[in-house]
């Protein structure tokens, strides 16, 4: 997708699909271990839960941390307002779990595997 302007992010469906698909490109290329053949999918599972700390990966929405399981650490969610003309929503800020973005070591609380 490349570079984003901050105004073209208005949309939380947008950041969502911009980072997904940046974290997907991410694990994809760190699996790779040749850089001519495609990995396995066991091996770019194998990534997700080495997405923190200096691996984070920097999205849309700001840094992209996954836990020991692969899940989402104090992830930036779009919250947008129904409004009565099209499209229907407006963007009007992004809010995480825990009141603020992660730190920029971007590290989860541990957890059991």
């Amino acid at each position: 997708m490349g570079p984003t302007a901050h105004d073209d992010l208005t949309d939380g469906q947008v950041i969502i699909a911009h980072d997904a698909m940046t974290l997907a490109v991410a694990g994809i290329r760190r699996a790779t271990t040749d850089g001519k053949e495609l990995p396995g999918l066991e091996d770019v599972g194998g990534q997700w839960p080495r997405v923190k700390g200096s691996l984070r990966v920097r999205g849309a929405s700001g840094w992209i941390c996954l836990d020991n399981h692969g899940n989402p650490y104090n992830k930036a969610v779009p919250v947008v307002e129904l409004a009565p003309d099209p499209p229907h929503q407006r963007f009007s800020a992004l809010a995480w779990p825990e009141g603020a973005p992660p730190k920029e070591q971007c590290l989860p609380p541990s957890s059991a595997p």
